[in-house]
């Protein structure tokens, strides 16, 4: 006796109703353990009895990091010292080009 079955994904829908198939990955396996994205059967006689799992994985994707966290007060004082540092230091290298001059 064969049995044909079907399967049809129509999106993956987000809480608020858009659709957000974009953002996943359909994967494949007969195991439950290693996923394929390509379905890895030859033929239905191959899977025959067995449980076949399909899931949606989310794609990678790029998170930029927060601004103005807690961390961006030391980063912002250590810039500004070095700016500090480098206007004396060139103020002083002018004076010492000026006194040469004299």
């Amino acid at each position: 006796e064969n049995h044909d079955m079907a399967v049809e994904e129509l999106g993956v829908i987000a809480g608020d109703g858009t659709d957000v198939s974009a953002l996943y990955v359909v994967e494949y396996s007969i195991d439950g353990q290693n996923w394929n994205s390509t379905p890895t059967w030859a033929t239905p006689d191959a899977v025959q009895d067995t449980t076949l799992y399909i899931r949606n994985k989310l794609k990678p994707t790029y998170v930029l990091p927060e601004t103005g966290g807690t961390g961006t007060h030391l980063y912002t004082c250590a810039g500004a010292l070095l700016a500090g540092m480098a206007l004396m230091l060139l103020y002083r290298s002018n004076q010492g080009k000026r006194r040469a001059n004299e």
